[in-house]
């Protein structure tokens, strides 16, 4: 199993409004607009994560046909194994033009010592 790790998202330093299913933190977004985006991940006490990798994903659960997170584009990943505590990535994104039709998010994919890995959505970027 990994290691249960909690995000904290700021996006063009604003903060977010509460998502209608209550499950992840909305930011309203315009096409082409430049976000410049600061994600804190917290990895608990005696953990480690091996691997971690944020980007875009398409849809709330966006697993290719190998079943691993279709994550397009990766903006940001860790190069060293993250210990217990917080760790701040900071990145940035120009959402595409034409006009963006649907809710992307902010996903994340991570995994420990063990063979696990877990993806979560951490921030969805919908229209305004």
């Amino acid at each position: 199993m990994p290691p249960r790790v909690t995000f904290a998202t700021s996006i063009n330093g604003g903060p977010a409004a509460l998502a209608g299913d209550l499950t992840v933190p909305t930011f309203h977004v315009r096409p082409g607009q430049r976000l410049v985006m600061s994600v804190a991940a917290t990895v608990p006490g005696h953990a480690k994560v091996t691997t971690l990798w944020l980007g875009i994903c398409r849809d709330r659960n966006d697993t290719n046909s190998h079943g691993y997170l279709d994550m397009n584009p990766t903006l940001a990943s860790a190069h060293q194994p993250l210990l217990a505590g917080r760790h701040t990535f900071g990145f940035g994104w120009r959402l595409p033009k034409p006009r963006l039709a649907a809710t992307v998010y902010l996903c994340a994919y991570w995994s420990g010592d063990a063979a696990a890995a877990a993806t979560q959505n951490i921030a969805a970027l919908a229209p305004s």
